[in-house]
């Protein structure tokens, strides 16, 4: 995963001139876990994005890499890292776009490995404005997750995703969507498959003024074509922001996600399952020190559901950090 992390930082460093920008943060703090004493956590979160504009098309590469270590109570560590090629071209009423994606996922608890490796080999994404204030939108993908943990399996799945977004007074905007996948898991040693779809409706909202509001939601339904009917998975994000004052802004946000009606039939290692169901809640506070520095204080709740769906840790979180970008 390292050597993809600095493969694309030579990318970058042979590619022409172009905008190059980088972040980086620092956090700790204190971690709790229920029914368990508080312990010291610390994070680390780097990214960059590049750009190149051409004549007819614009080149971006982005990379981030966090590690994270949540104290010696747990013994739980996790490392992140995710890549994105993309190459964009647009025309007078709209864009098109072709990209890579690349995400690493280990995590470390304090008795086993797991390792996670999610790759979207292929994607082509279009939008396309037929009316002012109205936008067509659509993706096409192939997405390719090995999950080398306990138990361990194989995914494959093709994604179309498409909708209509609006552009409503005072520059909000309103997106309807719908989803509809493609999904082939297998064992390890390929002994066993379970196909299946998902499909599903979502919406978002998305205003930006004297503050900022966001949000998403989407629910899914799966059919298994082996069993039946197999679950419905909803997706919920939600983000509120405002300066209270210059140099001085609070932000809440919210990821919620939630897997109902689990059917039992299927064996748990063919079983569907995010990367990661990650539900958290949080308020943050940042201070802008200077243009290039911003000091910040967060604080909430966070459940972590591995797609074992056995191990789930959850706890209380109060960090400081401090920003650095470029």
């Amino acid at each position: 995963m390292l050597r993809l992390f600095f493969l694309l930082i030579l990318s970058i460093s042979l590619l022409p001139a172009g905008d190059l920008q980088w972040d980086l943060a620092a956090e700790s703090g204190m971690y709790q876990q229920e029914s368990s004493f508080p312990s010291l956590m610390g994070r680390l979160n780097g990214q960059f994005n590049y750009s190149h504009a051409l004549p007819s098309i614009s080149l971006k590469l982005q990379g981030g890499l966090t590690p994270e270590w949540l104290g010696n109570q747990s013994g739980l560590s996790s490392l992140r890292f995710s890549g994105k090629m993309l190459s964009e071209r647009k025309y007078k009423s709209g864009l098109w776009n072709i990209y890579f994606l690349l995400n690493d996922y280990y995590f470390h608890p304090a008795e086993q490995n797991y390792a996670f490796f999610q790759t979207n080999t292929f994607g082509l994404s279009t939008l396309h404005s037929v009316d002012p204030g109205k936008t067509l939108y659509s993706t096409i993908e192939y997405a390719f997750r090995e999950m080398d943990s306990k138990p361990s399996n194989k995914m494959g799945l093709w994604r179309a995703h498409g909708g209509l977004g609006l552009l409503l007074p005072l520059k909000a905007r309103l997106r309807f969507s719908l989803n509809l996948e493609h999904f082939v898991i297998q064992s390890a040693n390929e002994a066993d498959k379970h196909r299946g779809w998902r499909m599903g409706p979502g919406m978002g909202f998305q205003f930006r003024g004297r503050f900022i509001l966001r949000f998403n939601y989407r629910l899914d339904k799966a059919f298994s074509e082996q069993f039946g009917s197999e679950q419905n998975m909803i997706f919920m994000r939600f983000l509120w922001g405002s300066f209270l004052r210059p140099g001085l802004a609070a932000f809440l946000y919210l990821d919620y996600q939630k897997t109902e009606n689990r059917n039992k039939k299927i064996p748990l290692i063919l079983r569907y399952a995010p990367l990661e169901e990650e539900n958290r809640i949080y308020l943050k506070l940042e201070y802008d020190l200077n243009k290039q520095s911003v000091l910040y204080g967060k604080g909430g709740y966070f459940r972590d559901t591995l797609p074992d769906g056995n191990n789930i840790y959850s706890g209380f979180q109060f960090l400081v950090g401090l920003r650095f970008k470029h």
